[in-house]
């Protein structure tokens, strides 16, 4: 009985402890974002049911001034219909067309749950090749740039579109956290690696510091 219960125990704390090191650069990259004092919004692309946003705006709400909290805006794009269709040879088979898919009313009623004001929250659905145009984009940064962005997208197809998104919002200081780094056989030429070297080579000008690496990545931009 003894030994089961241990057993039980120690596989509780296990995952305790793998999931507070996959979340580790989500979280240090909040903190990162408040510590330095980087105003602007939080941008989420891939929300799914909403764990990460929440997480992402109460700590905000926590660790932000109320006057500085309540100047942001959380933004979340999804297509709320899964992922697109992937031609990767090495995206893992479980990424396939529909995959993670839930509806835009759970997630914002898993907001409600949680108790986020939904006057700060600013929805873009649709797919990224539709929904991430120059013309959003404007409006996203029009007023404020982007403090953080968490990207949540699993694949190239998807990453893709945001990142180039994403270009005109970033400041010295925009903290960049990326889910699925080390899918695709942790390969450069693939999956997320692969759309953000294409990135910055494109963009030569932005220069990136990482700073923190599990199964997410996160990446402080110090130059535009």
């Amino acid at each position: 009985m003894l030994a089961k219960l241990k057993s039980l125990t120690e596989r509780k704390i296990n995952n305790v402890v793998r999931k507070s090191l996959f979340d580790w650069p989500l979280d240090f990259g909040l903190e990162t974002a408040v510590m330095n004092n980087v105003e602007g919004d939080y941008h989420e692309f891939g929300v799914f049911e909403g764990r990460s946003f929440i997480k992402a705006h109460n700590s905000f709400k926590n660790l932000l001034p109320r006057s500085e909290f309540n100047k942001m805006k959380f933004w979340a794009y999804d297509s709320f219909e899964g992922l697109p269709e992937t031609n990767d040879p090495y995206a893992p088979k479980h990424f396939k067309k529909g995959a993670y898919s839930a509806p835009e009313d759970l997630f914002t009623s898993n907001l409600k749950k949680a108790g986020i004001d939904l006057n700060q929250l600013q929805i873009v659905p649709g797919f990224y090749d539709k929904s991430l145009t120059t013309e959003q984009s404007k409006k996203s940064f029009s007023e404020r740039k982007l403090a953080m962005t968490y990207i949540d997208c699993d694949i190239y197809e998807s990453c893709v579109p945001i990142f180039d998104f994403i270009t005109p919002g970033l400041q010295v200081g925009s903290v960049i956290v990326i889910d699925d780094w080390v899918r695709h056989h942790t390969h450069p030429n693939y999956g997320m690696q692969r759309a953000y070297n294409e990135w910055l080579e494109r963009n030569p000008s932005i220069k990136m510091n990482q700073i923190a690496l599990s199964k997410r990545i996160m990446f402080v931009v110090y130059e535009v």
